[in-house]
């Protein structure tokens, strides 16, 4: 945490002067005269706001909007899912621009009090709606959505550097059990796949690499508007460690 940018702990702090800082710290000085936020979302883990900014300077050509993510208001949830934030602000921090992901653009992250207090600046990608599990993808966006979880694994496949990522939520570091565990379910995962496709996997080994916790319409935000990208995808307590051992083959 910046001495001169404290987290804000709750949505008053958020003022024009912070807002201020957080922009310039993209490369210009930016100077906002005014913000406004509205609480968006439910909220169970985190507390999101979208932020209205008036500008007297902008020289980087900021957007009106943010997306302003805090740590959820009630002290005992937050000590339950910090481990969560910690991966959270660790995904847009250091490893989103090393993959092939559509998310929104981070403009600004910190986080202090071993993920107690953490601050997320997002792109506001409004008018675009968040996916429904229950109704389901249409075809397009299925397409689109596989691509981008492609997008996840290939940079990261083989890359054993990603099995170190102190902040990583699932599972704990240094728990090799466990990312095996998670290795095996992998396994199985592609051999169902593998089984429905005319092709010949025999002896291709699955590696290591940074899968998401799970990949369903609810953590994508559909329709993302023109100019833009069909979707985006909203990355909490990302990634997660899988690890193979070298006798683990597609049959």
């Amino acid at each position: 945490m910046s001495d001169l940018l404290p987290i804000p702990r709750r949505p008053t702090d958020v003022t024009g002067e912070w807002l201020s800082a957080a922009l310039s710290s993209c490369g210009a000085p930016t100077q906002v005269s005014d913000v406004v936020l509205a609480a968006v979302g439910t909220g169970q883990t985190g507390a999101t706001y979208r932020i209205a900014a008036s500008y007297a300077a902008n020289p980087l050509g900021m957007p009106d909007t943010f997306v302003l993510k805090l740590p959820v208001a009630d002290d005992d949830v937050r000590s339950g899912v910090t481990l969560g934030y910690l991966s959270e602000v660790a995904f847009y921090a250091r490893v989103a621009d090393k993959m092939a992901v559509p998310t929104p653009r981070c403009f600004y992250s910190d986080i202090a009090d071993g993920g107690a207090d953490f601050a997320l600046l997002l792109e506001d990608m409004s008018p675009a709606a968040q996916g429904d599990q229950i109704v389901g993808s249409t075809p397009v966006q299925a397409r689109v959505a596989v691509t981008a979880l492609a997008g996840l694994h290939g940079p990261s496949w083989c890359d054993p550097a990603w099995l170190d990522l102190a902040e990583v939520a699932m599972p704990m570091p240094g728990n090799r059990e466990a990312a095996q565990g998670l290795g095996d379910v992998a396994r199985i995962a592609v051999d169902m796949t593998c089984d429905k496709l005319p092709v010949n996997t025999s002896g291709l080994k699955v590696p290591s690499s940074t899968p998401s916790r799970g990949w369903q319409p609810s953590m994508m935000l559909i329709n993302v508007p023109p100019r833009r990208r069909p979707i985006a995808v909203l990355l909490g307590s990302v990634p997660a460690r899988i690890r193979h051992t070298d006798d683990h083959k597609i049959n």
